[in-house]
């Protein structure tokens, strides 16, 4: 499977939610990876312009000390 860029996160939300803006809608539920392709989360919801949505993306497992601003994000 290759990876698609999806696009790049711009800040956590004090609930645990990583937004991002993405360069198209991916589908809720759709799993989406840091750029060494490790699990990160799954769209959780997909908001605002439709030529360029915003993504709330629940993130999985601890990561403690990561930093989650300005990341790319793919899908698979």
């Amino acid at each position: 499977m290759t990876a698609t860029y999806l696009g790049r996160t711009l800040h956590l939300l004090p609930n645990g939610r990583l937004v991002a803006r993405a360069e198209r809608a991916p589908t809720v539920g759709e799993r989406v990876y840091d750029r060494m392709m490790k699990p990160l989360g799954k769209v959780d919801d997909v908001f605002g312009p439709v030529d360029a949505p915003f993504i709330s993306i629940r993130v999985e497992g601890a990561r403690g000390g990561f930093r989650f601003e300005g990341m790319e994000i793919f899908t698979r």
